[in-house]
């Protein structure tokens, strides 16, 4: 998932102001956050409000659906607002790792073999294509930095 805070917040339609409101943080530093130019707080402090407020704030059946796929894919959906909560908060302060297959993951390896006589591909190289790749939303993000 390209940014976590950005999915919830689409998901249930939920603008910077009120988030912000909310939790009792500053709107400009959610629109951060959002845009990718700041990371997701792994904190109790960040997460849990956030968890909460979308643990309440999730209204329809395939907004469910949609979460379930993210935060428990194969598993059933947390039945307790406060299991929802906890899965939520868990989704937040978890670290991303690329999926094996992803582009990303296959040019670092690809990257770090060597074939005698030839050079061994950077993967500064490869980065404008990358980027270039993960500018659809159904697919897995980069493992390689495209800044």
């Amino acid at each position: 998932m390209k940014n976590k805070l950005d999915f919830l917040m689409t998901l249930t339609g939920t603008r910077n102001s009120v988030l912000s409101k909310a939790i009792s943080f500053d709107p400009s530093y959610i629109s951060r956050i959002r845009s990718g130019r700041r990371s997701i707080p792994r904190t109790p402090q960040f997460a849990d409000p956030v968890a909460a407020y979308f643990s309440r704030n999730l209204r329809t059946e395939s907004q469910k659906l949609l979460l379930r796929s993210e935060i428990c894919p194969g598993e059933p959906f947390p039945e307790t607002p406060e299991a929802l909560q906890e899965a939520i908060c868990r989704g937040l302060m978890a670290v991303d790792i690329p999926a094996p297959d992803s582009i990303g993951s296959f040019i670092l390896h690809f990257s770090s073999m060597a074939v005698s006589g030839l050079p061994v591909p950077s993967a500064a190289g490869a980065r404008s294509s990358c980027c270039r790749a993960t500018s659809s939303a159904n697919m897995p993000f980069c493992a390689i930095s495209c800044s």
